[in-house]
């Protein structure tokens, strides 16, 4: 289970690896999951910032577009790429690839990071690596992402899950101010008196077990509800399992609701080909039903 203080294993798991060229900055899982997952990548990266030695090593106000990223082993380069237009995914390995400007080599200095806008900053020292001890490093990340504690940051007794988008809103909203989509005939799970509903929801976003999340997707996609649809678009979109997503897209296909559509439509890029495959046949069963 995640620590509750994330930052006290951050020593230990941040990667920060130079050669001639770049500076590469490795963002294990277990602090992936402090960062804000209700905003799009772009809006989190603006609010990240990393000095080392006093030098800014990666602050967007500074050097906009000199950077570049992969998240789970997907490099990124172009900024108009959508996956900067989207939440960061939930638990994911992350890593920021910035040019050597300031001529680091290996060794050990202080760092400064800092997340949220207008607050303070985490100081301590850290080890800086070549390069070429980058690939073990990440590979025992790799180890730790699948034993820490899913934690999706939803509050089901204030916030809801747009169906069109996978965005948290204010429990009150129901015009998703992401993508414009009316919510006012679909029951938030917080407004629900079916106390069943929400304990599955919360088991389906926060059970540490795949196995279990997928059972408790398959309860709630049996309750035929649209008021589901929320909760199973997000962990489509966003949980770290492909068996968890596949039946969170195989719920969503079997509820035939026409806003569904987006977040299958999205999942037809999903790194698993069964969660395609399982996209392809709900946006078929959605076209067949409201034909």
């Amino acid at each position: 289970m995640i620590a509750k203080n994330p930052y006290r294993r951050l020593k230990e798991l941040l990667g920060i690896f130079v050669s001639n060229e770049k500076v590469v900055i490795n963002i294990p899982p277990e602090l992936s999951l402090i960062l804000n997952h209700k905003k799009s990548l772009m809006d989190v990266l603006k609010r990240i910032k990393f000095k080392i030695k006093g030098k800014p090593v990666f602050n967007l106000k500074i050097y906009p577009s000199d950077f570049q990223i992969e998240i789970d082993g997907k490099h990124h380069v172009n900024l108009s790429d959508d996956v900067f237009n989207k939440p960061i995914p939930i638990a994911c390995n992350f890593t920021l690839i910035v040019p050597n400007r300031f001529n680091l080599s290996p060794g050990k200095y202080r760092l400064s990071y800092s997340f949220t806008r207008g607050g303070g900053a985490v100081l301590f020292k850290v080890p800086v690596r070549p390069l070429s001890e980058m690939v073990k490093t990440t590979e025992a990340v790799h180890e730790i992402k699948s034993e820490i504690f899913i934690d999706f940051n939803i509050d089901f007794n204030t916030e809801r899950v747009c169906p069109g988008c996978a965005k948290i809103l204010q429990l009150a909203h129901n015009i998703c101010k992401y993508c414009g989509k009316d919510l006012s005939e679909i029951k938030a799970i917080g407004n629900s008196s079916d106390s069943i509903v929400k304990d599955l929801a919360i088991s389906a976003v926060t059970d540490p077990s795949p196995d279990v999340r997928k059972e408790a997707v398959d309860a709630i996609g049996n309750f035929g509800d649209k008021n589901v649809l929320g909760v199973l678009t997000y962990i489509l979109l966003n949980d770290p399992d492909e068996n968890v997503r596949k039946k969170a897209a195989d719920e969503l296909g079997n509820l035939h609701h026409p806003f569904s559509i987006g977040a299958l439509s999205l999942a037809l890029k999903d790194e698993s080909s069964l969660v395609r495959k399982k996209a392809i046949e709900g946006l078929k069963k959605i076209k067949k039903k409201n034909e």
